[in-house]
């Protein structure tokens, strides 16, 4: 799935083998195009990864948020519940989700509720369908932080570092895979959590 990078979607979907991957462009913010996304797919799925996210510092754009970060990604586990009888759903969180930011309301609210929701999705599908989570700390500077507040940050880690996206991606698939987890919610953060 892929709203505004669609070209670097194709891109990536010419590189896995012939057949195996098509893209689907999706506005998340519209819960009445999201509501019907599986029924519009020709073949089933096994495996749901939750990465979109949205993060706006306007208070106005707070219901936008929690539909996007939220409700979104609840409705399509339970529509990929409904078409599939053993997979597993990943839904990408935020480190602040154990020590909240005032100051980002809405979305820290909003990405606490899908961690909520992770574990209580991980309960009422089971044995079915796994539900769980990954909590990254800082990969990629966002689009909205001052120049400088990330190398900030950093030096405060107790690892030091950024999160490696390959790490990120790499507990994101074992979480998929492993079939003894559900419920889980793994903070990929250099220990950003611990010191928050």
């Amino acid at each position: 799935h892929a709203r505004h990078s669609r070209l670097e979607a194709e891109a990536l979907a010419k590189e896995l083998p012939a057949g195996r991957a098509r893209v689907v462009a999706l506005n998340l913010a519209d819960a009445g195009v999201v509501d019907g996304f599986f029924a519009g797919l020709s073949e089933s799925v096994d495996v749901l990864i939750n990465n979109a996210s949205l993060y706006s510092r306007d208070l106005a754009a707070s219901e936008g948020m929690f539909q996007v970060n939220c409700h979104a990604p609840v409705s399509l586990i339970r529509q990929f519940a409904g078409q599939c009888d053993d997979g597993a759903a990943v839904n990408l969180l935020d480190q602040e989700i154990a020590a909240p930011i005032p100051q980002r309301g809405a979305y820290s609210e909003s990405k606490r509720a899908l961690a909520e929701a992770t574990r209580t999705l991980a309960l009422e599908l089971a044995p079915r369908i796994r539900v769980n989570g990954v909590a990254p700390g800082p990969v990629l500077p966002p689009v909205w932080l001052p120049s400088g507040r990330m190398e900030k940050t950093i030096p405060t880690l107790p690892l030091r570092r950024p999160v490696a996206l390959a790490d990120l991606v790499e507990a994101t698939m074992m979480l998929a895979a492993n079939r003894s987890i559900t419920g889980a919610i793994l903070f990929v953060d250099c220990g950003q959590s611990l010191t928050s």
